[in-house]
């Protein structure tokens, strides 16, 4: 019989036993007479069995013809999902701004001045912030026609949020709606209340920007000059956050224009702090500057730092006219602008030429400050790659090889890849030899940063290839050569500077030379193949016999470092090293690829002949090895290689065999699985 044919009655007992709400609802979509008849039923099905759930769902979207349906089939309007604040109707509607649904629920008695029981929803400092009547939430979202309508209902305007003390009025100067802030200043809300933390409607206004509301707040009697718990006063809040036509406001309503807080600072270095220039210039045409120097003040100068850090020309230049000290030192303004340092100091370090210029035009003279906290000016320009700034402090009487906390400009420059401050460097007569307070030269930091183009420039210009530095590296000291350098390098170029170095030294292409094998074993190790190719191509590990150890641990090297795979293809494939050398243990290359654990190593050594049943002179072979380091993906190779091979039976039953597969139980696994298959075949 089609479904259809059965009695409405018979079609509603069934929808009342369904289990879930999703398969009601796919049945009333079945075609219209269905919906017709279920969908009454699906709205019931929500309020008996899913608590109302549908009723917060309609509030936040918006929809009255929804909320109607449920309120017919009985449902609670006072529904809270997951004990979460805003799934409470009244709030939601009011927070979203659907007028149609907040009507609906004030008809049916939801009180106008509903808030949450905060019991389920606070944090651990008792304050829950989204405790809010509607009227607050309309209020705090610039819902004009909602707050009217709660407000004609009889929601309360002076409610105050009483933990962070936050009234209706505050929330509406921060929703940003003009006409509620007036509106509520008409119904007598108190205009200089204040939060827990001491601030007033107005500093919100003027933290904001909002003109219109600190308008209509002064028309009503608040105090353009009230400090917060911080002493912050409005103006004050307007310059940290760069509001200038709110600053414009309140000077006309002739503030101080320049309050200090409790720590100290004022509406102009908050300006300048925060890289606000047009606020700055702008407070700088209401503050008698002269004064606040006679007077012993350090703004001013700190405001002339901070100018040239941001690269603020015009506000430098109004602050050097109004008779401010070129070689001023600032002080600490936040987490990155330390104080102490000179304006020529930060502007030379960000690079702004202008703001330079400038300040040696208006008599900075103190060209090679000794900071606590930083490097002189024409070495942080070095280090930044500001060419022209480090060629004017020269031109000024800089000299070029001066020396602070162990640099100099050149061996900033070379050290931070600035190639073209290393050539004007070189031209002006910088002593490439000079060594830092760790003995590094220029040449050593530019191998170090794989910068070519550097090392070229210093090699030609007398930097001595040849130098041995005693360098501390990881707490030891170690003699070491710019060849060694090279091999951990961080550059991608590494290998031609090999080549630079072997054509400009006198000793290091000696293929004898025992600080040359190291510096090539380094750079195996760390897998820096241009630079072992250089070194081959130079005639290092050439074959003879008497570079066979040379040879194999070079290629030992390499097997040790993980991704020298390109390594190991040079040194088998194109130099075709020889994989059966033993070392004075009787040890082959493919123990130390068994060791190390390396799949692809094992396996090309393997395909290049590397005998896996070798026994060094302890009589152990590569398995061994492979087995007491734990690595399965090397011993798995090994085990399915010589599954074909002669094994001693006796294998198994050595000693220490079997005290490693003991304390290696993966390891055994592999073995039952491929070796003893082998050695012990089923009858």
């Amino acid at each position: 019989m089609p479904l259809l044919s059965l009695p409405n009655e018979l079609l509603e007992i069934i929808s009342e036993n369904l289990q879930f709400e999703c398969d009601l609802n796919a049945l009333a979509k079945a075609n219209r007479a269905l919906y017709n008849l279920l969908n009454p039923c699906l709205y019931r099905f929500n309020v008996l069995q899913k608590g109302s759930s549908a009723v917060s769902w309609a509030a936040e979207r918006g929809r009255p013809e929804t909320l109607q349906k449920l309120i017919q089939e009985g449902a609670n309007l006072n529904i809270r999902v997951d004990n979460h604040a805003l799934a409470q109707p009244l709030l939601t509607a009011a927070m979203e701004g659907h007028i149609e649904v907040v009507k609906v629920l004030l008809d049916h008695g939801i009180p106008p001045d509903q808030i949450h029981d905060p019991a389920d929803n606070e944090d651990e400092t008792g304050y829950d912030q989204t405790r809010l009547t509607a009227l607050g939430w309309a209020a705090a979202r610039g819902h004009k026609d909602v707050f009217e309508l709660l407000l004609a209902r009889g929601a309360s305007p002076t409610w105050t949020e009483p933990y962070q003390k936050e009234s209706i009025l505050m929330l509406a100067v921060e929703g940003g709606n003009p006409d509620i802030v007036r509106r509520l200043l008409e119904v007598g809300c108190e205009v200089d209340a204040r939060d827990s933390d001491g601030v007033t409607a107005l500093a919100r206004a003027a933290r904001y920007g909002y003109l219109e509301a600190a308008q209509a707040l002064i028309n009503h009697g608040a105090d353009p000059e009230s400090r917060d718990q911080r002493g912050k006063t409005p103006i004050f809040c307007a310059a940290e956050e760069g509001h200038q036509g709110m600053i414009e406001f309140l000077l006309g309503k002739v503030v101080d224009p320049n309050p200090r807080n409790d720590d100290g600072q004022s509406p102009l270095s908050a300006a300048a702090a925060q890289d606000r220039p047009a606020c700055v210039a702008l407070l700088l045409e209401h503050i008698d500057i002269e004064n606040e120097i006679a007077a012993g003040s350090q703004e001013a100068y700190t405001v002339l730092t901070a100018a040239a850090a941001f690269g603020h020309e015009s506000v430098v230049k109004q602050l050097l006219e109004k008779g401010v000290h070129p070689d001023s030192r600032g002080t600490t303004w936040s987490e990155w602008f330390v104080g102490g340092r000179t304006a020529l100091s930060w502007a030379a370090e960000k690079g702004y030429y202008e703001i330079v210029h400038i300040l040696l035009k208006h008599g900075a003279v103190d060209l090679c400050p000794e900071d606590d906290d930083d490097l002189p000016p024409h070495i942080l320009a070095a280090g930044n790659n500001h060419k022209e700034i480090v060629a004017l402090l020269l031109d000024r009487g800089v000299n070029v090889d001066h020396t602070s906390s162990g640099h100099t400009a050149l061996s900033k420059a070379a050290d931070d890849n600035a190639d073209s401050v290393v050539q004007l460097l070189l031209e002006r007569g910088a002593d490439p030899n000079l060594q830092m307070y760790d003995g590094l030269t220029p040449l050593a930091l530019a191998v170090l940063r794989g910068n070519v183009s550097s090392v070229k420039l210093l090699l030609d210009a007398g930097a001595d290839p040849d130098t041995e530095i005693n360098w501390r590296k990881h707490g030891e000291v170690e003699t070491w050569t710019p060849l060694k350098f090279a091999a951990i390098s961080s550059g991608n170029e590494t290998g031609a500077i090999v080549r630079l170095l072997f054509e400009y030294s006198a000793k290091w292409g000696d293929i004898d030379n025992i600080s040359s094998h190291e510096a090539l074993f380094a750079a195996a190790k760390n897998a820096k193949a241009g630079v072992v190719r250089a070194f081959l191509e130079q005639g290092f590990c050439s074959g003879a016999r008497k570079d066979a150890h040379n040879r194999h641990r070079l290629l030992s090297c390499a097997l040790e470092s993980s991704g020298s795979r390109e390594i190991i293809c040079l040194l088998l494939e194109e130099y075709g090293f020889d994989v059966h050398f033993q070392d004075d243990e009787g040890r082959t290359a493919l123990f130390c690829a068994a060791m190390v654990g390396c799949e692809y190593e094992v396996r090309m050594l393997l395909s290049k002949g590397a005998d896996p049943l070798h026994e060094d002179k302890e009589g152990h072979n590569a398995l061994f090895y492979a087995i007491r380091s734990a690595n399965k993906k090397a011993t798995q190779l090994l085990v399915e290689y010589v599954d074909v091979k002669d094994l001693r039976k006796d294998y198994l039953d050595d000693p220490q065999v079997r005290t490693m597969l003991q304390e290696h139980p993966d390891i055994q696994k592999i073995l039952e699985s491929h070796y003893w298959r082998k050695v012990y075949p089923v009858p």
